[in-house]
């Protein structure tokens, strides 16, 4: 917007308060600078008569903020190219479903616990035989006799208590 407002400042200074020297494009950047909608659709005269009501009205352009160097690293860091699955859409709903999952195990019984236990035992062991997906190479063990989950893989046996993790621990205990 400085570009728009310098550009708009140079035609008032050359142009004076006189409409008539104005040109559609002079008319265009003056109206840009004062934010009139869909600018480009209008033709001279209808231009003239916007920037006729403006002058009018003595209303004074819109007030924006001066661009920084740190709104500069602010919009590089957003158009980078790696966006983390959490911070998407999809990332917080997955992390909801699991949150939901986890606070649903502590009401189950132990028979609907197990039956849950088996389901997620077979998808991980199906993944695995059909050859990754997430979670490959991983498979449920069971529950101990404490009701945490036992979760057996590559990297070795881990205790998940259910209670843990539903408050937002998410480590191995």
């Amino acid at each position: 917007m400085e570009r728009t407002e310098l550009i708009a400042l140079d035609i008032v200074k050359r142009r004076g308060g006189d409409p008539s020297k104005l040109t559609a494009g002079d008319l265009t950047a003056l109206l840009t600078w004062h934010r009139v909608p869909k600018v480009g659709e209008l033709n001279k005269e209808e231009k003239l008569a916007k920037w006729g009501r403006i002058m009018n009205s003595l209303k004074p352009p819109p007030s924006y903020e001066k661009w920084t160097h740190e709104d500069e690293v602010k919009l590089e860091e957003a158009q980078s190219d790696v966006v983390e699955m959490a911070h998407t859409a999809l990332g917080h709903m997955v992390a909801l479903k699991k949150k939901e999952l986890l606070l649903a195990a502590r009401e189950m019984s132990q028979e609907e616990f197990d039956q849950l236990v088996a389901a997620r035992s077979e998808a991980t062991e199906s993944r695995r035989i059909g050859g990754g997906g997430v979670g490959a190479g991983e498979h449920d063990g069971g529950t101990d006799d404490n009701g945490s989950m036992i979760i057996e893989g590559e990297r070795g046996n881990a205790n998940v208590s259910i209670e843990a993790m539903s408050e937002g621990e998410t480590d191995a205990v």
